[in-house]
């Protein structure tokens, strides 16, 4: 491998590279995804919200809080049979 600062004709540098010319490249990495990584998230802030959470939010506020605890209840007892079922056929594969 050929350095940009080596005599012409030889492999080796004829002095050390300079600390800047290691430290500066590794510098502009880390702002360019610290830049791009930025850009991103303000895009996911300004994206605008789906309608059916929009309508979904609504219909919730319009209920009443025994029926939001009632539905909640429900679906949790759903995904407990589900997750039942699911971890006894895990089992019934092993044995």
């Amino acid at each position: 491998m050929a350095y940009p600062h080596a005599a012409k004709g030889t492999r080796y540098p004829l002095e050390e590279p300079s600390m800047f010319t290691t430290v500066l490249p590794r510098l502009q990495h880390l702002v360019d995804r610290a830049y791009v990584t930025a850009r991103a998230w303000v895009a996911s802030w300004l994206r605008p919200v789906p309608l059916a959470l929009v309508a979904g939010v609504t219909s919730d506020a319009m209920r009443s809080r025994s029926e939001l605890v009632l539905e909640n209840t429900l679906l949790r007892h759903r995904m407990r049979q589900k997750w039942d079922a699911r971890s006894w056929r895990r089992v019934s594969r092993t044995a």
